[in-house]
């Protein structure tokens, strides 16, 4: 976007709003808060020009004006500058519109939508990052059979859930029954392969969150420490041609109706993957949800953007009979809480 048009967005968002406003409406819709992305200090000019600088290098400048217009859709100044910079108004309202029955876009403003939304990403690029991905997850399995899914993280750690490996974690002893099984794939005639086995170290336990009853249940909220994570440490190095995913403290910028992907041993199975969009983020940004298939021993999965980034550490299913959501963990709350403890670049 040219200086000119994020000078009326940021001009907009502080004539609108104030600071808790803005942030709930944040949490709400994209899953972020400001005073954990760029502070909350120093009024709110210059709390929003930072917050407009942190959207707009992640290419969703316009995101945001949408979010805040649609949130004060009266405002003069929000409505100035969506009619002029939002290339469709109904299209831009509908991530943020919550309400229980939206009727059908028309087709030009779907695509409209869709284009917004959409992106060419070069393919050998997204190849490589593919080939990256399929080395990094692992199954995740003890002596009584699979158990979920992890990735790696660095070179001698796997990420996956606290509740995937809890009885090891209860019973530390019990990690040395504990295997990470990476290239566990269907060949092309349908056979699967053995994979890789990697086994844990002595001291494996690196750090672990447990999970919310709320995401059992379905009720409630779960507190900011119930992360629902464990990172694992491996017994020896995985070789340098194996690739690591990113446990990056910095949080993408994710809005309803992003593509969202899973990558994960559904039932012990060989590794497969299902996508989606995600949804909305309950408990102020605390999880993720997404309209992904996933089945049991998916517990541990990356959940991916549609660039293959890391987004979130897939973890729960919707306790109702018929369930409507699948539901992440966002990686970066995980990353933050890990650093706590250790530097990420060291792993």
């Amino acid at each position: 976007m040219q200086p000119g048009d994020l000078a009326q967005i940021h001009e907009a968002l502080w004539r609108a709003y104030d600071i808790e406003t803005l942030d709930r409406r944040l949490g709400f819709s994209w899953g972020a808060r400001i005073d954990q992305e760029v502070g909350a200090a120093g009024g709110s000019k210059k709390v929003f020009g930072r917050l407009l600088d942190w959207a707009e290098e992640a290419g969703r400048a316009r995101d945001l004006l949408a979010l805040a217009w649609t949130g004060k859709p009266g405002n003069p100044y929000l409505r100035a500058a969506a009619e002029r910079l939002l290339p469709d108004l109904e299209a831009a309202k509908t991530p943020y519109d919550t309400g229980p029955s939206l009727a059908p876009l028309p087709q030009d403003r779907l695509e409209a939508l869709v284009a917004k939304r959409s992106r060419i990403v070069d393919f050998t690029q997204f190849q490589a990052r593919l080939t990256r991905l399929a080395g990094a997850i692992c199954r995740i399995e003890d002596a009584g059979g699979p158990r979920g899914t992890g990735f790696l993280v660095g070179r001698r750690h796997v990420l996956t859930n606290h509740h995937v490996v809890s009885a090891a974690i209860a019973d530390r002893s019990l990690g040395a029954g504990v295997v990470c099984r990476f290239d566990y794939r269907r060949n092309a005639d349908r056979s699967a392969t053995a994979g890789v086995e990697a086994r844990l170290a002595e001291d494996w336990h690196v750090d672990s969150r447990p999970h919310s009853q709320s995401d059992v249940t379905g009720t409630g909220d779960p507190a900011a420490g119930e992360l629902d994570f464990a990172l694992l440490k491996l017994a020896a190095p995985i070789p340098i041609e194996r690739q690591s995913l990113d446990l990056a403290a910095t949080s993408p910028v994710v809005v309803p109706g992003d593509v969202a992907l899973v990558a994960q041993h559904p039932g012990g199975d060989p590794l497969s993957v299902a996508y989606g969009v995600v949804t909305e983020f309950p408990a102020n940004g605390l999880r993720y949800r997404y309209n992904v298939t996933t089945e049991p021993g998916a517990s541990g999965s990356p959940v991916l953007s549609a660039d293959l980034d890391v987004i979130g550490l897939h973890h729960a299913a919707d306790p109702a009979r018929v369930p409507r959501f699948n539901q992440a963990v966002p990686l970066y709350l995980v990353a933050r809480a890990v650093a706590q403890r250790l530097d990420l670049t060291a792993l």
